[in-house]
């Protein structure tokens, strides 16, 4: 129902506000965790859920998905190790787009997951630690090649996912430089259903490629 996707959207946004400094430490820190970052992080959803309080947030479902949304089916999760049978759908939903998120986000001490790598390892775990109708639901509405994401065609070239295809395996795609890392002064709109421009393999962020007019890769007018 449209409540429930307003209180789902809401704890997405929310969820980690209780982490907030502890997150952006981490996210340029080589180093393990200290036991206070530790700490902090087993918490954030109770102090998450505490801060929403404070600033009169009364949605009974947004709050407990945000304290849920670590919890998983294994029991293993934090902060009260729940069952699977005691965590509510929406927390699981949550829970799986947050893994999937921590996977393709780069850290100082990793590198990121490749977005196909990614939804393979979820897909493999649907009916185990996640729900099977949400592990098919992520790989049908992302593409095994999600958009934002880079890959490399059979002609060479590197390109850019830009949106869904016809099937998973099939996404619009431009590419943004050549097979020797040249990048084309303007994309260039492929058809990965031919021969010539299928996907080879998912590569990982390109940030060596400077990428130019954006506005034509993301067929949005400028001002």
């Amino acid at each position: 129902t449209l409540p429930e996707r307003i209180s789902l959207l809401s704890a997405a946004l929310t969820m980690n506000i209780g982490m907030y400094e502890v997150q952006n430490q981490l996210y340029h820190q080589a180093l393990p965790l200290s036991d206070n970052q530790r700490m902090e992080i087993d918490h954030h959803p109770e102090e998450s859920v505490r801060i929403l309080q404070d600033c009169f947030v009364g949605d009974e479902l947004w709050l407990r998905v945000v304290l849920e949304h670590h919890e998983n089916w294994e029991g293993s999760g934090y902060p009260y190790k729940m069952t699977k049978e005691e965590i509510h759908p929406l927390s699981h939903l949550l829970y799986l787009a947050d893994v999937v998120g921590a996977k393709l986000t780069p850290r100082r001490y990793r590198d990121p997951v490749r977005p196909n790598v990614a939804l393979s390892q979820v897909f493999m775990n649907r009916g185990k630690s996640i729900d099977m109708q949400y592990a098919a639901l992520l790989v049908k509405e992302l593409g095994i090649y999600p958009p934002g994401s880079y890959v490399r065609i059979r002609n060479g070239d590197v390109a850019l996912v830009t949106h869904r295809g016809a099937n998973a395996s099939t996404p619009r795609v431009m590419s943004i430089a050549s097979g020797q890392g040249m990048p084309y002064a303007m994309p260039i709109p492929r058809d990965t259903r031919s021969a010539e421009f299928g996907i080879e393999t998912s590569l990982p962020a390109a940030d060596s490629i400077k990428i130019t007019n954006l506005s034509k890769i993301w067929g949005y007018v400028l001002a």
